[in-house]
């Protein structure tokens, strides 16, 4: 017996259940995967990184790399003040105001006459989980068989 008439080469012969719990697995192992090689990428990153800001910054005709290093780390602290000065501020003026309006719930006699269908249509739209409705360009709800 190969190998090969073990596995089932055509994926339309496995039950769903299969397929799918097969995919799930192949989709985890690729993550899995992936997860083993971000550290030696990330390694690689920072280090070309780093090693262009030092280029840039302290070996270049400039001469002035750590004046620059200065002016970025006030301009992060500066953003980062204005984030959060921002933020408590929309904290203290937002933080007794309620976040939504509630609707009010309409009866079923007002949702007939609002969406101007029957009462049992209403009913039926009022307890149905998932509905489409179609409106004229008047703005009275239709049945898609009458267009």
């Amino acid at each position: 017996m190969k190998a090969e008439t073990i596995l089932i080469q055509d994926a339309r012969l496995q039950r769903p259940i299969q397929r799918v719990l097969l995919a799930w697995i192949t989709f985890l192992a690729w993550i899995a995967w992936s997860f083993l090689w971000l550290p030696l990428i990330t390694l690689i990153a920072w280090l070309i990184g780093m090693h262009t800001s030092y280029v840039n910054l302290f070996l270049h005709e400039h001469n002035n790399g750590s004046q620059n290093i200065l002016m970025l780390l006030a301009g992060m602290t500066l953003c980062m003040l204005i984030v959060l000065l921002w933020s408590n501020y929309n904290y203290y003026r937002f933080r007794h105001v309620p976040r939504r309006r509630h609707s009010r719930t309409y009866d079923l006699d007002e949702m007939a006459a609002k969406l101007a269908v029957e009462k049992e249509t209403a009913m039926l739209l009022r307890t149905s989980t998932c509905v489409v409705v179609y409106f004229r360009d008047d703005g009275a709800a239709y049945s898609r068989s009458e267009t």
